[in-house]
């Protein structure tokens, strides 16, 4: 009985493996096919936003322990497209990456929830909507730099509690994945710090990552490996 209750389990895994292999394919010939009727019909705005959704998609199911800055911007810009397509004049946006820095490693979804956060708690609030500024650079003492600023209504004094001083109290439905940002950041560049200012009593908000780049990527494959088996933190 036992190792017929085993192999149904392992059926079943096997089963569901295949579900999730299945499932993406499903989505992604639907979306090929919406864009191309889209096209077919001349609705090339439509096409625009199908081709973004799917990029999202895409970058979301890969499962990996780092990504480029590049890649990661990538995402972010097609997510501000659909946002823009969204709210339309009362969202801009500006993303500004040195090539130099393009390739440099860091966590997926350091930067989109961030960005994420900034358009829904910042700009949306705001009936006029307002600006998002992504903008990487290097310092004089070669670290990284990545600055995510807005001028919607501004971070709260319980933000700042309860996102950052004590993360384990945070909404996570209302700020998305802010605590996981911290602790992804910090679990891959251990001098990494991140910083969250309110610019002035009108509002507005700069979120601030900073950090020593590694110059072997191999060893942060490593360091992600090790802490996978002790951390496993959700969004």
């Amino acid at each position: 009985l036992e190792h017929e209750r085993i192999t149904r389990e392992l059926e079943t895994a096997r089963y569901r493996a295949l579900q999730a292999q299945i499932n993406p394919h499903f989505l992604f010939n639907a979306l090929n096919v919406t864009s191309h009727t889209a096209l077919f019909e001349r609705a090339g705005q439509t096409v625009k936003l199908i081709n973004s959704l799917a990029s999202l998609f895409r970058y979301s199911l890969e499962f990996k322990n780092e990504t480029s800055i590049f890649d990661e911007l990538s995402f972010v810009t097609r997510y501000l497209e659909i946002q823009k397509a969204r709210f339309g004049q009362r969202l801009s946006y500006s993303v500004d990456c040195p090539k130099n820095l393009e390739k440099i490693k860091i966590p997926p979804f350091t930067i989109e929830p961030l960005v994420e956060n900034a358009v829904i708690h910042g700009i949306e609030p705001k009936e006029n909507g307002g600006a998002v500024r992504i903008t990487v650079k290097q310092s004089y003492e070669h670290k990284i730099q990545i600055e995510i600023q807005d001028d919607g209504c501004g971070i709260s004094e319980d933000f700042m509690v309860y996102n950052i001083q004590k993360p384990e109290n945070s909404d996570k439905k209302k700020h998305i994945g802010i605590s996981n940002v911290i602790k992804r950041i910090k679990m891959f560049y251990k001098d990494a710090q991140i910083s969250f200012r309110r610019i002035s009593e009108d509002g507005g908000t700069l979120i601030s990552i900073e950090f020593e780049p590694y110059s072997d990527s191999d060893a942060i494959e490593n360091r992600m490996e090790e802490k996978d088996e002790h951390d496993n933190f959700n969004c």
